[in-house]
């Protein structure tokens, strides 16, 4: 049950692994899919999926600023990441979205913050799921092109609901 319940909701959930590296994992809905498979008139396995790493250290994000951000292109059958060598004593926020030809960003799911401690932090065993090194490309300033609409519940029972 709890497997086929995230498998049908839209969620982004980060977590650090110790302090450099972050795990990020994302579940999209059919709903979802068969809805940005309508606006981009696309199949979703030849959508442009990217995720963009926003620093927001300092600032009350509003999905419009961040101190800089990484993109990083991903496979429509993707379900995770690790984010590895990032800067320590900053807070990250992930979004998972569609990058388009022009290389604008329509985000469809975020994150929850993710401080990474410089403290000695208990690292998370994940060996078994591989490690991906993998440089990312920075850019400093403001993205533009972000969209902010975005649903979210704090009630997971009417969640749970909608989906059974």
């Amino acid at each position: 049950m709890a497997a086929n319940l995230i498998q049908n909701l839209n969620v982004c959930i980060a977590t650090q692994l110790d302090s450099s590296r972050i795990y990020v994992h994302w579940s999209f809905s059919e709903h979802i899919r068969e809805m940005v498979e309508s606006m981009f008139s696309t199949q979703w396995e030849e959508l442009n999926l990217a995720m963009c790493t926003y620093d927001i250290t300092g600032l009350h994000f509003n999905g419009h600023e961040s101190n800089r951000y990484y993109m990083k292109g991903l496979t429509p059958k993707q379900d995770f990441m690790f984010m590895n060598s990032l800067e320590s004593e900053r807070t990250y926020v992930i979004d998972i979205g569609i990058q388009d030809k022009e290389g604008s960003f329509f985000s469809l799911l975020r994150s929850n913050p993710v401080y990474l401690m410089k403290e000695k932090y208990e690292q998370v065993n994940v060996t078994s799921l591989g490690w991906m090194y993998e440089p990312v490309k920075v850019h400093q300033g403001v993205q533009n092109e972000f969209s902010t609409y975005s649903l979210y519940s704090n009630d997971l029972e009417q969640v749970k609901k909608q989906y059974e």
